[in-house]
């Protein structure tokens, strides 16, 4: 598993994390979708994972853990 610098992941941040782990690569558009979370918030959830090292971005709105 995945391990949080600075204590607990939430669960937003876990979601996003298990449906990244679901498949290889995820669209942006597809992450708001299958999450059920707005755009606005799944762009602050994947900055934050992207800094934090866990995920990194492909390009063209792709995504894709580390």
């Amino acid at each position: 598993k995945f391990q949080k610098p600075n204590g607990k992941w939430s669960p937003e941040q876990k979601l996003i994390m298990k449906l990244l782990a679901n498949g290889s690569e995820i669209n942006y558009d597809e992450l708001v979708r299958e999450s059920g979370m707005s755009a606005p918030q799944v762009g602050a959830i994947l900055s934050q994972l992207e800094l934090d090292g866990i995920i990194r971005g492909l390009g063209n709105g792709t995504y894709t853990l580390r």
